[in-house]
């Protein structure tokens, strides 16, 4: 995604559905080996989805959070509730203070 964006703001919705959603499973020989190899493996992926004896398993909700030097701040949630996908954006703005720190003792 940087090299489409380089320097340039990141669209922070396609941010989430192509990292965030992300299925790529890892090399199973670079696997830690921590538990049985299956489980490690359905579980390297950045987005899991995986079924188990005790029902499905894996991602619920992703993240995004974007701070503008402006002070403009933008919140995108997305995540599973009874089996469907919903999407919440909290937009604000925070204000840049200039605070005077010379007569904090440390």
């Amino acid at each position: 995604m940087m090299n489409k964006y380089g320097k340039n703001e990141v669209n922070v919705k396609e941010m989430i559905e192509k990292l965030m959603k992300d299925k790529v499973k890892a090399d199973k020989s670079k696997l830690p080996g921590i538990c049985a190899l299956d489980m490690e493996f359905n579980l390297s992926s950045i987005f899991v989805e995986m079924d188990t004896p005790q029902g499905l398993c894996g991602t619920r909700s992703t993240a995004a959070l974007t701070i503008r030097a402006s002070g403009e701040v933008s919140f995108c949630d997305k995540y599973l509730e009874k089996g469907v996908w919903f999407e919440k954006t909290i937009n604000y703005h925070i204000q840049n203070e200039t605070r005077d720190f010379s007569e904090v003792k440390l």
